[in-house]
């Protein structure tokens, strides 16, 4: 069941989220995890890094590593998909995360009550990260926990393997 750790409840029993797409696919986190949102600059290519690390980007003066989150979610692109890119910042560790996604959808209030819990089909490599589903409009959102999608960051590299 969904606990008020995994969404930042604004009031008793709503919260906010910010959708966005990665391929046909909508997720969403709580706009309270995000800083802001902008269009993806010129990014550098960090030698060695882990996969899910695309790069690191200038934002206002400050260095921050932008998130492949195609590679976190396991989601391969085809050649047929228009990308309009977009880096929503947030925080983990004290240090600015850009998350890079395809495109924003929108940001939605919801009531908290009606999100839904996972099922056991969901793709084995989303499990750690969803709190859980809700129905927006004709489209179900996956939502995400912004800690636990980083939480690959705290782990060494042995750890991984």
């Amino acid at each position: 069941m969904l606990e008020k750790n995994d969404l930042k409840v604004s009031g008793e029993a709503e919260a906010t989220l910010l959708v966005f797409s990665l391929g046909t696919y909508q997720f969403g986190v709580d706009i309270a995890e995000i800083e802001y949102v902008f269009r993806p600059g010129e990014m550098t290519v960090v030698p060695l890094a882990r996969e899910e690390i695309q790069g690191i980007v200038n934002m206002r003066g400050r260095i921050v590593t932008a998130i492949d989150m195609r590679k976190i979610m396991k989601l391969e692109r085809t050649p047929d998909e228009v990308i309009d890119s977009k880096n929503i910042v947030v925080e983990h560790g004290g240090e600015p995360y850009a998350l890079v996604v395809d495109s924003i959808v929108s940001v939605v209030n919801i009531q908290v009550a009606d999100v839904q819990e996972a099922p056991g089909t969901i793709p084995e490599q989303w499990r750690r990260d969803v709190v859980g589903l809700y129905k927006l409009e004709s489209q179900l959102v996956v939502i995400l926990s912004v800690p636990r999608l980083l939480k690959f960051l705290d782990e060494t590299d042995e750890e991984c393997d």
